[in-house]
């Protein structure tokens, strides 16, 4: 027994009428995506062109950058990929900044 659908359709638009084609149906998704998903906008300690790129153009991370935004991590987010939790790389990121900017 199957119970994943293959389609999405049937979806209540915006003026109350359903989706007949999937091209409606993935713009519905589409714009309440965009409403429940929050945007974070970070103009704060924004890394300029002259920080990033070091001699030759190469491209730099360096510690105090790395820890600027290994401290703006929000604790009460989920781990990322990685598996390690932003709480954790907060609470360490004096320890952190410089293996970070290594690796990086």
């Amino acid at each position: 027994m199957k119970t994943v659908k293959a389609q999405v359709t049937q979806l209540t638009m915006k003026g109350g009428s359903l989706t007949t084609v999937d091209k409606q149906a993935a713009e519905v998704l589409c714009d309440y995506f965009k409403e429940v998903f929050t945007k974070e906008i970070d103009c704060k300690d924004k890394p300029t062109m002259r920080s990033i790129f070091g001699i030759n153009g190469r491209i730099v991370f360096s510690q105090e950058l790395v820890l600027a935004r290994v401290q703006r991590l929000k604790p009460d987010k989920s781990p990322g990929p990685d598996g390690i939790h932003p709480m954790l790389l907060q609470s360490h990121a004096h320890q952190l900044a410089k293996p970070l900017s290594l690796i990086l």
